[in-house]
């Protein structure tokens, strides 16, 4: 399986922009392949204002009838083996403001909870999966192998880290562990998750504070980066008796929108 996998969702027009007259000019060819259509321009001075055709290709491409369920089985569900095998895992979506990110990651509600739902988004589905698959694993477990998930949420905005979970307002430090000598963030409140739900309470907490704005292109925009961070420590019983720890980590991430502040009058 690929180091990194670049996908890309097309969505659909929404009623402000098909009241507007606006077409599609984006479709989906095998699955990977985008193709963008450029019409021409009125009355074209430049050879680049003419009708055009470009083609791209990524690892996964959905058309904009794409259900949410497979966004997720396609692009993060298979690497949650990988975060059980003791590997890092980050899936995180990037666009413009009004692409669309909080629906693919969160689904139709930023508070989404409804795992059954078929809107729900990333996050909500790999809480669920990920929860079943380690209930299976402690089925099977040996004496005195443990399968343990804790939680942090945090955004990033203005290029200062907050803590979403406990908000005190203060901005929080990126330093390097003195003994792991991994880089963490000093004073983030974690949390032990023992099932979904407790992470989408977590999630709620979280997703109230975080910031928001209107902007031209999106009435609740996310004007911050919004990370989900989930610790699986795996630990076992070795020959001696003492205990081997293996420490994952999965990285959630809303980004905030991509394009320049003036570009949705913000």
């Amino acid at each position: 399986m690929p180091g990194v996998k670049v996908a890309v969702r097309i969505r659909p027009l929404s009623q402000k922009e098909k009241d507007a007259g606006m077409r599609k000019c984006c479709s989906v060819l095998n699955g990977t392949n985008v193709v963008v259509i450029k019409r021409e321009q009125r009355d074209p001075y430049l050879k680049s204002q003419g009708q055009g055709v470009s083609e791209y290709e990524f690892d996964e491409a959905f058309d904009d009838t794409s259900t949410q369920r497979e966004v997720y089985e396609k692009t993060t569900k298979p690497y949650l083996t990988n975060l059980i095998s003791g590997l890092n895992v980050t899936v995180f979506a990037y666009g413009a403001t009004g692409a669309g990110k909080t629906h693919t990651m969160m689904g139709n509600a930023r508070r989404d909870d409804a795992t059954n739902n078929a809107e729900a988004g990333i996050i909500p589905c790999s809480l669920t999966d990920l929860f079943k698959m380690l209930a299976e694993k402690r089925s099977s477990a040996e004496p005195g192998e443990k399968y343990e998930v804790s939680c942090s949420f945090m955004e990033v905005y203005n290029e200062q880290v907050y803590d979403l979970v406990e908000p005190t307002g203060k901005v929080l430090q990126i330093c390097e562990d003195a003994i792991t000598k991994q880089i963490v963030v000093r004073g983030l409140a974690t949390r032990s998750v023992p099932s979904p739900e407790s992470v989408f309470e977590l999630l709620t907490i979280g997703n109230k504070n975080r910031k928001t704005e209107a902007t031209m292109a999106n009435q609740v925009s996310s004007r911050s980066h919004a990370i989900l961070q989930l610790t699986l420590h795996h630990v076992r019983v070795t020959a001696n008796g003492g205990e081997a720890v293996t420490k994952s980590m999965m990285n959630l991430i809303d980004l905030a929108g991509s394009e320049r502040a003036s570009a949705t009058n913000n």
